[in-house]
């Protein structure tokens, strides 16, 4: 007896002949159907037994048998003894007969012909349906994001809906979710979270700290025979929502000057939501002339600056002031300061001038015309130049 037993079965049929008169072998299966139905395991491998037919002929003549062409769908699924009439998974069997989410079956023929005939000579065709029995396997996470930021988070807070998938049938594909380990960074064990065992709706269960970092092992259990199950790492991090600066932009005005320690331009302030300490921090500012730096209070956001603000070389600064709290990512503003105009002396062209005056040259004699000073300052009263 084959190993295989528990899924052989045996079609008989009786010698008849075909209705032209030829004499090839005709099936005649004991089935009232007219059909026969075989089952194998789902991913049975090459060479496993799926069932056997015969048919009977001429008592002089040698029967042998073949599979009708399966097609590209099913090619290599199964093959048949020439002689013995067993059919068997083929080559490819182990790879095409996989259930996914469907029941599956195969629906084909295999023919009988004498072999005085050959394969081109009559032959009798029996409709041969394969049923493919499910075999359970693993359930398995799929693109799930293993770590979850969460912010302004209330006990009873559906985190996020946390599914496996099953691609076998019936029970086989029915799971049931659980939390195996709930731990703190240091080893802290709280119950601060629940999972639903049907659905996977992760739920807040306990107040959160700020700055919380807990670490979640998920299992998808099947209520298969046996029982598979897979499990997923989570990571659930606070990520606060960033402190909030009162104004996006704020423009101000400061009159130039030189060489000076420290002036303050503007008072920057922004506001964490969880009430943490903010902390303030300039990231750039443009242009940046050599001699000229600006600085901000960490505590207090108050923003100087130091060295010379020429507004003959730039009438406006843009800089930007980064604010974070204790935990999460930090927000922007923009500070915009326009360089307000110092009157400032005129400048003359040149350092000197000299000229040759003759002797005896009339009242009025002009003797230089190129005496020329400019004045960088804005406004027609800074600008403007008069000559005494």
């Amino acid at each position: 007896m084959s190993p295989f037993s528990p899924l052989l079965f045996l079609a008989l049929a009786s010698v008849s002949y075909a209705q032209d008169g030829s004499d090839a072998p005709v099936f005649e299966p004991l089935f009232s159907s007219g059909e026969v139905t075989f089952t194998v395991i789902e991913r049975a491998t090459k060479g496993t037994e799926v069932g056997l037919v015969r048919a009977q002929g001429l008592p002089q003549e040698t029967v042998l048998y073949g599979v009708e062409d399966l097609g590209d769908e099913w090619e290599g699924a199964f093959e048949i003894g020439s002689s013995s009439g067993e059919i068997a998974v083929g080559p490819n069997g182990v790879n095409i007969l996989v259930i996914s989410g469907a029941p599956l079956s195969i629906r084909f023929g295999v023919f009988a012909y004498y072999e005085s005939a050959g394969l081109h000579g009559n032959r009798s065709i029996l409709s041969v349906t394969v049923q493919i029995e499910d075999v359970n396997d693993s359930p398995y996470f799929e693109d799930i994001d293993t770590q979850i930021f969460v912010e302004s988070v209330a006990v009873g807070d559906v985190l996020r809906r946390i599914t496996a998938t099953d691609n076998d049938l019936g029970v086989n594909a029915a799971l049931e979710y659980s939390l195996h380990q709930i731990s703190r960074p240091g080893g802290d064990t709280e119950d601060s979270f629940s999972i639903h065992r049907y659905t996977g709706d992760l739920t807040v269960t306990m107040s959160l700290s700020v700055g919380f970092e807990y670490q979640l092992t998920i299992t998808a259990t099947d209520e298969g025979e046996p029982s598979l199950s897979a499990s997923i790492n989570v990571t659930i991090v606070d990520d606060p929502v960033p402190p909030v600066f009162d104004q996006r932009v704020y423009e101000v005005e400061l009159l130039e000057f030189t060489n000076k320690t420290r002036v303050s331009v503007v008072n920057v302030s922004a506001t964490a939501t969880d009430e943490d300490e903010v902390v303030y921090s300039i990231i750039k500012w443009s242009p940046a002339p050599e001699g000229l730096n600006f600085t901000v209070g960490s505590s207090t956001g108050y923003l100087y600056a130091t060295g010379t603000l020429d507004r003959e070389t730039f009438s406006r600064y843009t800089i930007t002031v980064e604010a974070y709290a204790y935990v999460g990512a930090p927000s922007e503003a923009t500070v915009v300061l326009h360089v307000g105009d110092v009157n400032e002396p005129p400048q003359f062209s040149r350092s000197h001038y000299s000229a040759a005056v003759s002797e005896g040259a009339e009242l009025g004699y002009l003797f230089y015309s190129s005496v020329m000073a400019t004045d960088r300052d804005k406004g027609l009263s800074n600008s403007e130049v008069t000559y005494s």
